[in-house]
């Protein structure tokens, strides 16, 4: 395992400038779900987004949503503790007799 926590992995994402904190209030109704969309949609995924304070039908709700954590190929290296994607399955096609690795680039 790569992260000992979702909170490790978290604070990875963020010292890699993968992770933007979303702090203010947003409605788990339709405000996250529009603001995802247009995250997800950008050039190589986006941003993973952690919304720190989201709203339950006008209630705050203690806890907080993360969206898009494995929205990038770089992201979903860092969740399998490897340096590229194509490293993962260069790993996992040596395991497997007569399989060559394909790349994920």
């Amino acid at each position: 395992m790569a992260y000992e926590s979702y909170a490790e992995f978290l604070d990875a994402l963020e010292q890699a400038g993968e992770l933007t904190r979303i702090t203010e209030p947003l409605a788990t109704e339709l405000e996250i779900t529009e603001l995802a969309d247009r995250e997800m949609k950008k050039p190589g995924g986006g941003q993973a987004l952690l919304i720190e304070q989201p709203t339950v039908n006008g209630r705050v709700s203690p806890h907080p949503v993360a969206i898009n954590m494995m929205g990038s190929v770089m992201r979903v290296a860092m969740a399998l503790g490897a340096e590229s994607v194509d490293a993962v399955a260069a790993e996992l096609g040596s395991l497997i007799p007569g399989q060559a690795a394909h790349r994920h680039s």
